[in-house]
């Protein structure tokens, strides 16, 4: 019996009388198509569509199949022997995203090596295609050397580095029959006449997909919890066109150790490599659309429903995080505490200046408002506690106990990054977004009066302390001599800061609350009053449905005045008149005010950045000459 004849027999045996068409599992392929190759192809091509395909840096060793823009790759190129010979060394390191090697490994001298030096030119996470021949003829092209199962090439893979591996194989004895005639010629594939149905035990293709191991395989959130107490930390990040930016602020992601999970979201906007190099640090790495144009903030639910931890810590691509991140601290705190957020400092670090700073160190604008900065950035995932911000220079408010952190903080190089021209681009934007809060003075420090310190540890001590003793100072400073009839503001910038004692909020754009049960005025006047006078103050209280009413007495020189109970929210000038008794002779005015039931917005379920005992609001106070 000739060999065509034994095909033919073989066929007939095989075919059994039915219709191969009708065991089809895949979809119709091109013309042309090696029947060996069909379902290795469609497997091949549907793991390379799952990536981001324009986004890599294509290299195919030994063929050139691949090489059509309608896999719409950012670069290919296609390397051959014996021009390039992948068992002597790497054309270039870590150049490739994906590197695609078919039917090449049977037919090298040392295939552990080239898969070595395989690794070696794909970029940290990036993906190796490799497919390899088994149950089929002999075909010297120069050589032909080995064969493997998928277990035999999952084994390869793995001695050479290479992770995350997935392998298949297909085959069936009618496949292996029809290419049994000497030669070099492949059975084409016709779906009339060809079966598709895979028979493990008589397998004709082997493939595999692989990954380089990334920077995030050895991070912490690879980690799994046992234990019930335990909590999952996870980071997310908004990058817009920040291929310059991204990697120092993943790295210190990695560096601080308490992340289980990273999340990378991309504005969609964006046209340079950010999400390519992302993904060397981490496979969560998703393109997002801004709702708002030039409005970050509104995309954070967006981000959030991206990420799975229990706790997230917003993190900006032009930021790195500085201090101690150690995750056994930060657990215990959030679980000893039942905290929902915690509130971090942050420092804003400008580029070395021609004012002897050693070696270019890096440095930090030490002076209020750049320093302190706080932020809540770290937050419970639970959108039941969580108010987003609605416009640019909004913070996240929580539900819930917070605390705010001295030991570690936010690094943010916003003034690093961008030119002077740049950032004055920036500050008219967000003069047109938000006139009333564009903040553009943290942007264009170069023209105001600043303290600088390196941006160490020992830089950011130093500027907490000045920073408390300044506050300390300010609490025992009296204000200018006071002039009768004359407003005292509380809201942020005005003149009240000299006359607030104890109790006192820091000031807010309308003007600033009391805390606890009691907050003092020390008022130094510049002319003593002769008569009774009246007291005036334009306030809000913080009653609400479940907080109906506020009541607040008030005491000047230990005399009181009387009080009010209130029932609006509403900004009102409330007034009290001052008997002479309280001023005769007075250089100097002790106004109290006392607070019966203040109400704390945390323990009443109500968005609150931590737990200040909330009362009475003050925008305005006036003291006049009574009559």
């Amino acid at each position: 019996m000739t060999p065509e004849e034994l095909r033919q027999r073989m066929l007939r045996e095989l075919s059994g009388g039915e219709s191969p068409a009708a065991e089809q599992a895949m979809e119709p392929v091109p013309e042309k198509v090696h029947w060996c190759r069909v379902a290795m192809n469609r497997e091949a091509q549907a793991f390379v569509a799952s990536l981001p395909r324009g986004e890599l840096d294509v290299l195919e060793v030994s063929g050139s199949a691949w090489n059509d823009p309608r896999f719409g790759f950012r670069s290919y190129r296609s390397l051959a022997y014996p021009e390039y010979d992948i068992c002597r060394g790497p054309f270039q390191r870590e150049f490739c995203d994906l590197l695609i090697l078919e039917q090449v490994l049977e037919h090298v001298r040392l295939p552990h090596q080239a898969l070595s030096h395989a690794l070696a030119m794909l970029r940290p996470g990036g993906s190796l295609l490799v497919n390899t021949p088994f149950l089929i003829k002999f075909h010297p092209c120069p050589v032909d050397l080995y064969r493997w199962t998928e277990d035999g090439l999952r084994i390869l893979l793995e001695e050479a580095g290479f992770t995350a591996i997935r392998t298949d194989s297909w085959g069936n004895r009618q496949c292996l029959a029809a290419d049994m005639l000497p030669g070099m010629e492949w059975t084409y594939y016709d779906p009339a006449v060809h079966s598709l149905e895979n028979e493990i035990q008589f397998p004709v293709s082997v493939w595999a997909f692989a990954r380089k191991p990334a920077a995030w395989d050895q991070a912490p959130y690879s980690r799994r919890h046992p234990s019930p107490l335990a909590r999952s930390f996870g980071v997310m990040v908004l990058s817009k066109n920040g291929a310059g930016r991204i990697e120092r602020c993943l790295q210190s992601i990695l560096d601080g150790g308490f992340a289980d999970e990273i999340v990378v979201c991309v504005d969609s906007d964006t046209t340079d490599e950010t999400a390519s190099l992302a993904r060397r640090f981490t496979p969560h790495v998703h393109p997002i659309a801004v709702p708002s144009a030039g409005i970050p903030e509104s995309a954070l639910p967006a981000m959030v429903s991206h990420c799975s931890a229990d706790y997230l810590l917003r993190v900006d691509d032009d930021e790195t995080l500085g201090g101690n991140w150690d995750r056994a601290s930060l657990e215990a705190l959030v679980r000893c505490n039942d905290l929902t957020h915690l509130i971090l400092p942050r420092r804003w670090l400008v580029p070395p200046g021609p004012d002897g700073t050693p070696d270019g160190a890096p440095r930090f604008i030490a002076s209020e408002p750049w320093f302190p900065d706080y932020q809540v950035r770290f937050f419970r995932n639970d959108p039941e506690l969580i108010r987003w911000p609605t416009t640019i220079h909004e913070t996240i408010e929580m539900k819930g106990r917070g605390m705010v952190l001295f030991d570690r903080w936010i690094e943010h190089y916003d003034l690093v990054f961008h030119s002077r021209a740049e950032r004055e681009r920036k500050a008219r934007n967000y003069r047109r977004i938000r006139p009333e809060k564009h903040l553009s003075n943290f942007y264009l420090y170069e023209e105001q009066e600043i303290d600088l310190l390196p941006a160490d540890r020992a830089g950011f001590t130093e500027a907490l302390e000045i920073y408390l003793s300044g506050r300390e100072r300010q609490a025992n400073q009296a204000g200018e001599p006071y002039r009768a009839g004359t407003d005292i503001g509380f809201e942020a910038g005005g003149n009240g800061e000299g006359y607030t004692r104890k109790g006192w909020s820091d000031p807010e754009p309308w003007g600033r609350w009391t805390i606890g049960y009691r907050a003092e005025l020390r008022i130094l006047l510049e002319i003593p009053f002769e008569g009774p006078a009246l007291l005036a103050v334009e306030s809000v209280a913080y009653v609400r449905s479940w907080h109906p009413t506020l009541n607040v007495r008030v005491v000047c020189n230990r005399e009181p005045l009387g009080g009010w109970s209130i029932e609006t929210s509403d900004m009102v000038e409330r007034t009290l008149p001052v008997p002479a008794s309280a001023l005769a002779g007075k250089r100097e005015l002790l106004v109290e005010f006392h607070m019966d039931n203040p109400a704390s917005p945390a323990d009443s379920g109500e968005f609150g950045l931590d737990q200040r005992l909330l009362g009475l609001g003050l925008r305005k106070l006036r003291i006049s000459a009574g009559e």
